[in-house]
């Protein structure tokens, strides 16, 4: 495990190239790790920084794209990109420096917070291409979200074999039939927008400044719905990343976004990819339960939320 006085060294060896003068008054402390990653914040004379730390080897391309799509995004948007360094001599794993955003976790999501959110993902996707990407290639195919799913189950059964019982085999059927009759949605799509790919609360603050996004290492091209899907779920609610949302307040949010981001269809896939959502999330818990490692929540987070997912999917 990475510990503090390794950050430490990392900051000594490189604070030219950090911005950082000089270490006497230095402050780190762990911020938290997620599924992927590992964060500490690191204070020092007034300056504040976030280490990003790849737990994971497969990981590690994706938190170098994020740094250098973190270059190109518009400020205002996320934490501006300070140094990467994957030479793993003093941290034995790839880590970037961002500027850490000072912001908030709404506790309540009312109509003010789903309104800025709403505004803000349609002011980033507002960049629009002719192609999709996809592992970090230029797709010109059509978007094909039933495909997409088929490809997710076909991973989870290569790795997680064991995941696959009856119930779970069962779920997934449903949740393939219902992709299939939506799918003439997406197939449809003539232009794809920069995305976030991940905004989910967790990722979402509400700032003096207004709202910015953390955690980019998805980003690309893609379908403008999946950003705006991210937020809730319409039948549960699933903290630390997902709101219920539903009736009027998921008529005004959606309403709100389309304000300043025409589209017609923008409402049918937003509940597709929900539906989407909950397939990938049935296998993602189950795997979960089944080979637990540890992290920020208990394993018994996870088998709650496993069986709220396979309940809102036998609704459909």
């Amino acid at each position: 495990m990475i510990k503090l006085e390794d950050i430490k060294k990392a900051i000594e060896k490189n604070k030219k190239k950090i911005g950082i003068r000089e270490i006497k008054s230095l402050k780190v402390s762990r911020i938290g790790m997620g599924e992927n990653n590992l964060n500490f914040l690191v204070s020092v004379k007034g300056e504040k920084f976030v280490f990003r730390v790849a737990l994971r080897k497969f990981i590690e391309k994706n938190m170098e794209k994020e740094f250098n799509a973190l270059k190109d995004i518009p400020k205002g948007f996320g934490p501006e990109p300070v140094y990467f360094d994957k030479t793993k001599k003093i941290i034995p794993k790839y880590y970037s420096v961002l500027r850490y955003i000072e912001g908030k976790h709404p506790k309540k999501w009312g109509k003010k917070e789903l309104r800025m959110h709403a505004e803000k993902l349609a002011d980033l996707h507002k960049d629009r291409k002719r192609y999709w990407t996809w592992k970090g290639r230029k797709q010109t195919a059509k978007f094909d979200i039933y495909k997409l799913f088929l490809e997710e189950v076909k991973g989870y059964k290569k790795d997680s074999p064991e995941i696959f019982d009856s119930e779970v085999n069962e779920l997934i059927a449903k949740v393939k039939k219902h992709l299939k009759e939506k799918n003439h949605l997406f197939t449809a799509l003539k232009r794809f927008s920069r995305v976030h790919k991940d905004p989910c609360i967790t990722n979402i603050l509400f700032t003096d400044k207004g709202v910015r996004y953390i955690d980019w290492e998805w980003t690309g091209y893609w379908d403008n719905a999946l950003d705006v899907a991210m937020l809730f779920d319409t039948v549960y609610a699933q903290p630390p990343w997902k709101i219920k949302l539903n009736g009027k307040r998921l008529d005004f949010y959606l309403n709100s976004y389309l304000k300043k981001m025409k589209d017609k269809t923008l409402r049918e896939r937003v509940l597709a990819w929900a539906v989407y959502f909950r397939g990938t999330d049935i296998m993602f818990f189950k795997w979960k339960v089944m080979n637990y490692e540890k992290c920020d929540l208990p394993k018994k987070k996870y088998a709650e939320d496993y069986k709220k997912v396979a309940d809102s999917i036998r609704k459909l």
